[in-house]
């Protein structure tokens, strides 16, 4: 758990004409991507009671058979259409 990357959102935000900051940005979280394939991302505007609402709802669907899952499943459009990263 320690080489997760926690990216807070709060100067971000505060600073969204600055390029400079934002490709920096983009680059931690693309290198956090590639190492770990997890982000932490923290988020000042999101309240502590819509945090748990989310993550409730995740462990609910995630919670279902397989089978109920799987109708969700996409691989004819990958990752790549969600990222904007297709080539």
């Amino acid at each position: 758990m320690d080489d997760l990357t926690v990216v807070d959102l709060t100067e971000f935000i505060s600073n969204l004409s600055d390029a400079s900051s934002t490709e920096e940005l983009g680059k931690k979280i693309a290198d956090s991507f590639h190492r770990t394939g997890i982000l932490i991302v923290k988020d000042p505007r999101v309240s502590e009671q819509d945090n748990s609402a989310f993550i409730d709802m995740m462990e609910t669907y995630y919670d279902q058979d397989d089978s109920v899952k799987s109708r969700d499943a996409r691989p004819d459009i990958h990752f790549q259409v969600w990222c904007g990263c297709r080539r």
